[in-house]
């Protein structure tokens, strides 16, 4: 999936963030016996928090149209910072009948 947008987050305590977030997105898929793409939105909100100070935790409900086709799911993530502009991340999702894993690194400049 390839994706443009933007979003926003505001504090809702001292160490959480609401969020939110509209991307356009150009979504392909290939299974054995099946594949698609198309283009489409995805709107997501959520709740960002960071109990420590080297690890953050989010949940969000997700809605995407793709090609005039809707659903819903959510996402789980956890992210630990071994340093405050280097991180590695782990994201969970579910939509449907289609689950997700997810592993990256991220710098922070």
């Amino acid at each position: 999936m390839l994706g443009f947008g933007l979003g926003y987050h505001t504090a809702i305590a001292t160490n959480a963030d609401f969020v939110t977030s509209l991307s356009f997105v150009d979504a392909e898929f290939d299974v054995p016996g099946d594949s698609a793409d198309g283009d489409g939105i995805l709107i997501a909100a959520g709740v960002r928090a960071k109990p420590t100070k080297t690890l953050e935790l989010g949940a969000a409900i997700n809605y995407a149209d793709i090609e005039n086709e809707g659903e819903v799911g959510y996402s789980l993530s956890a992210r630990v910072f071994p340093a405050p502009t280097f991180s590695f991340g782990l994201g969970l999702g579910s939509a449907d009948d289609t689950d997700t894993v997810s592993l990256d690194v991220r710098f922070d400049l």
